[in-house]
């Protein structure tokens, strides 16, 4: 999990990745 938290921390560096990963974690 703590990796996992890491891993978006890093893609979460602009606001595009930011809503990919949420597109992915909450898939419409």
């Amino acid at each position: 999990m703590a990796s996992i938290a890491r891993g978006l921390g890093r893609e979460i560096a602009t606001p595009d990745e930011a809503r990919n990963i949420l597109c992915l974690t909450r898939p419409q």
